[in-house]
């Protein structure tokens, strides 16, 4: 049917008729949840996260690594995590067109025993990701990229996560330091991560990750403007009760998300 030239939207005369409206959840707040949740030790219910083309990239891949993820008929999601202990995945981690899951997954490859390797589309194979391995290598890792220019597939030989300093390059993208810190309380040692020039492009979407990794009982702050530290000390823990997200994006608002408890 064709659409008309005008359409004429009448004010509404009172309140809704609905008892409530659900807006959809955040993308960037949802994956950096369901993440730390797949980390953490214990059960954590999440409710109001985006189920999107991202997240359930994101879920697959989690669940590829041990994280064992249910979403209920209400669409809450109850994930018992891996106690920062991730498993050797028996297939590639495919993470086809989202760059965040390609970011946030190459750090937690760092946490896997055995070998391991991500991948993705042929676009995702033409996106750099260099400065995040070059930043977990100087943790301890021992990760590799195999297309030309520093970009996926990326292979991971296994080990451990050694902690100390690194230095990362986030004039590209701020989600080269969230990978990192999201991983960092499982290190041997503290992290303490140098902003290279002093450069962080997207800022408020670091700040988001910092309140999303305390939500979930890590040590993680700014000391000064170019250094973050997180503590070895405070890993994750699951949230059994309903945790809400909030839906508003950090790049709009200018100022942190962060879940509303409803049980925690």
């Amino acid at each position: 049917m064709p659409l008309p030239d005008a359409l004429e939207i009448q004010p509404l005369s009172g309140p809704l008729d609905a008892p409530s409206i659900r807006v959809p959840g955040s993308k960037s707040i949802s994956n950096r949840a369901l993440l730390l949740a797949a980390l953490a030790e214990g059960e954590s219910q999440l409710r109001g996260t985006l189920d999107s083309d991202d997240t359930r990239v994101m879920i697959a891949a989690l669940q590829a690594l041990g994280a064992r993820i249910e979403r209920a008929a209400g669409g809450d999601l109850h994930i018992a995590g891996v106690a920062g202990k991730p498993s050797v995945p028996q297939r590639v981690i495919d993470v086809h067109a989202s760059g965040t899951a390609a970011r946030f997954l190459t750090a937690t490859l760092a946490l896997v025993s055995g070998p391991a390797r991500l991948d993705g589309t042929s676009r995702m194979r033409q996106r750099p990701i260099q400065d995040l391995v070059e930043a977990l290598n100087a943790l301890g890792a021992e990760l590799s990229t195999e297309s030309p220019g520093g970009c996926p597939p990326v292979a991971s030989a296994g080990g451990r996560l050694a902690g100390g300093l690194a230095t990362v390059d986030a004039s590209r993208s701020s989600q080269y330091v969230s990978a990192v810190l999201q991983v960092a309380p499982y290190a041997e040692r503290d992290v303490t991560l140098k902003l290279k020039d002093g450069v962080l492009v997207s800022k408020p979407y670091v700040d988001v990750t910092l309140a999303v990794m305390r939500e979930f009982g890590a040590d993680a702050r700014f000391v000064d403007s170019d250094t973050l530290h997180v503590s070895a000390a405070a890993p994750y823990r699951g949230c059994p009760g309903r945790r809400r997200w909030a839906a508003r994006c950090p790049a709009s608002s200018g100022r942190p998300a962060v879940p509303a408890r409803t049980g925690c």
